[in-house]
């Protein structure tokens, strides 16, 4: 299925329970600096001689380490080697390092390593010696503003990562699923990309550099800083115009490609065992009626192919004709209060409605004993 085959180590299935197009998932690694391939797919289960279709998915190879090697054609493998083994600084200055920013807390279903805040390993794990946790801090630090190192940063790939996160409006950037690595010569990168389908793009501002997360997390500490540096800031409105066009062009390519796909019946079965269409609401503390337009999905994959090239251009638009000054980052304090009605206003009105029977009920015997007594 992939270039590589069977070098990667493992691989992954995405589903479209929010985002039944599977477009928002796939795009920002078909994107400047993107890393992960991927491929559609239709999964089907056989069990005792019998097929059940399971639906359409796309596959990803996991992100590790070998992935990395292989797609950026590193000289070292930058493979780790074990504590036991006492390795030398130089093995350890090549090992390479794969980590994500995350914010763990109740609910949450990632942890940071208990000697690194705010970051889970995913190469080396958590768990590696006490040897590497030096290393893997200078460069992480960085991301949590408690470096106190210098380090080598490929600055060309915050560009990126930046320009993607600004066209897609996902909601969680920089609070969660942001991935960065450092290579075996010892740079530090922004990447992979993972994870883009969080539903807050349908209803966000389009008109403005700064960014809203939809639940209380705090951004990473670098991307604040970068907000406010006016040399990346210069650095980012050098190609703002043609790197906002070029991601367009591909987010638009994609989409009519799904197209292509729907027409030949690709999405037949997936939509018939799943739905997805009509559904998925999207608490907005910002806007509180609870059948927005554009705050469920659309009731056709083709009407939802259709707002997605609404919103993807209205934005690119803004974004080419509109200089970078700074960007910042906050999250809506009111976004729980808008999850807690979007999801209990059924029960609480059942509740309302017995309570105006009972006060009505209790007025209703009061008057009738009054009355005959």
């Amino acid at each position: 299925l992939f270039q590589f085959g069977e070098d990667y180590e493992d691989y992954v299935l995405r589903g479209g329970y929010k985002e039944p197009t599977l477009v928002r998932d796939t795009v920002p690694s078909e994107m400047e600096g993107g890393i992960l391939q991927h491929t559609l797919v239709e999964v089907v289960f056989k069990k005792e001689g019998e097929y059940f279709y399971e639906g359409v998915y796309i596959l990803y190879p996991a992100i590790q380490r070998r992935v990395l090697e292989k797609r950026l054609d590193w000289d070292s493998k930058g493979k780790k080697e074990d504590c036991e083994d006492n390795p030398t600084a130089s093995v350890i200055a090549e090992t390479a390092f794969i980590g994500e920013y995350t914010n763990p807390g109740q609910g949450s279903r990632k942890e940071d390593c208990d000697w690194l805040k705010w970051i889970k390993m995913r190469y080396p794990k958590c768990d590696i010696g006490d040897c590497y946790h030096e290393e893997i801090t200078k460069y992480f630090s960085v991301i949590t503003g408690k470096n106190e190192s210098a380090v080598d940063l490929d600055l060309d790939s915050f560009v990126d990562t930046f320009f993607v996160e600004s066209l897609m409006m996902n909601g969680d950037f920089p609070t969660s699923s942001q991935y960065f690595y450092k290579d075996p010569t010892g740079v530090f990168h922004s990447g992979p990309r993972w994870d883009y389908d969080f539903m807050s793009w349908r209803l966000t501002d389009h008109k403005t550099w700064d960014f809203e997360s939809t639940y209380g997390a705090y951004a990473a500490p670098f991307w604040k800083d970068l907000g406010e540096h006016a040399g990346f800031i210069a650095k980012l409105n050098q190609v703002r115009v043609a790197r906002s066009q070029a991601n367009l062009d591909i987010a638009l390519a994609k989409i009519a490609e799904r197209r292509t796909q729907l027409a030949a019946g690709y999405f037949d079965r997936n939509i018939e065992r799943w739905g997805g269409f009509d559904s998925k609401i999207v608490p907005y503390s910002k806007d509180m009626h609870l059948r927005h337009p554009d705050g469920r999905v659309k009731k056709t994959f083709t009407e939802e192919l259709d707002f997605m090239v609404e919103r993807f251009t209205e934005r690119a638009t803004w974004m080419k004709e509109n200089e970078i000054e700074e960007f910042d980052f906050s999250f809506d304090m009111l976004f729980p209060f808008a999850v807690y009605i979007r999801y209990t206003y059924v029960a609480w009105g059942f509740f309302l409605v017995l309570v105006f029977t009972c006060l009505y009920y209790q007025h209703s015997t009061d008057g009738y004993e009054k009355l005959h007594s």
